[in-house]
């Protein structure tokens, strides 16, 4: 198969200048640019940096799920004056921007996709403790392998979806006709756990208490903390939950009358 490239020369379609050999050096830039992902270009450990490509290759693919951009799609009228954004726009957008800065000079928390907490705290309603057989087997650890083998990096946060009312009056069935968000980060190093805005409250609060006293058992603190700690493979670190030390603030949030706030 030849090209023409003046009025008297032809080119071969896979010569040095030809069609194939550009379309193939075009994929080689985009798969350097995949492999190398900004991240790994000045990693030395073979190992790390294929974990790195792994990782980044996985949440390409994630990313670029045809279901994940057609619910997104779908739920674009939730951007106009006074509408409630939905769950798939804020947090795949905190997804993409967080996972940026996974390895930035100053130390991240790992950033778990609500998706997959949210799937994980589904199983533990209906059965309890979710312990993976291997980390393997745990939904986010495949986005994860890079940072997870990093042992002063085992701290993560996430967003959880519960039911507010059903958790203020000691619900265990908080999970379902959730209408409420909130952060949590779980500091597995210091055996700490943080949590924002769980409820509104007229005056700011404070709250630094150890175990089911703070009351995270509501929002199901106590199995995440041990399902996701074993899920990225920290097992020896997990430790006691009754024993993790919880600091919850509130403050008055203004919420809907009947959606997420």
């Amino acid at each position: 198969m030849f090209m023409a490239s003046t009025g008297s020369e032809y080119t071969p379609s896979d010569g040095p200048t030809g069609p194939a050999a550009l379309k193939r050096k075009k994929k080689e830039r985009l798969r350097e640019e995949v492999n190398a992902s900004r991240i790994d270009q000045n990693e030395t450990n073979p190992i790390q940096k294929a974990a790195i490509t792994a990782d980044e290759t996985a949440y390409r693919k994630r990313m670029a799920n045809l279901t994940e951009l057609q619910v997104i799609l779908e739920t674009l009228d939730d951007l106009k004056d006074r509408g409630w954004l939905s769950e798939k726009l804020i947090c795949n957008f905190i997804f993409s921007r967080w996972w940026d800065l996974r390895f930035f000079p100053a130390n991240r928390p790992i950033y778990l996709p609500c998706f997959d907490v949210h799937v994980l705290s589904l199983k533990i309603q209906a059965k309890g403790f979710v312990l993976y057989e291997g980390s393997e087997q745990a939904p986010f650890f495949n986005l994860y392998k890079s940072t997870a083998q990093r042992k002063e990096d085992r701290v993560l946060c996430f967003l959880l979806l519960r039911n507010q009312g059903a958790m203020a009056n000691g619900e265990l069935d908080c999970v379902q006709g959730g209408n409420h968000f909130f952060p949590v980060l779980f500091n597995y190093d210091d055996h700490m756990a943080h949590v924002f805005g769980t409820t509104s409250v007229m005056d700011p609060e404070v709250r630094v208490q150890v175990g089911n006293e703070s009351g995270w058992q509501y929002w199901l603190g106590p199995q995440l903390w041990k399902s996701i700690g074993q899920g990225m493979g920290w097992g020896e670190d997990v430790e006691d939950p009754n024993t993790v030390e919880v600091v919850t603030k509130n403050w008055h949030q203004v919420c809907g009358p009947s959606s997420h706030s």
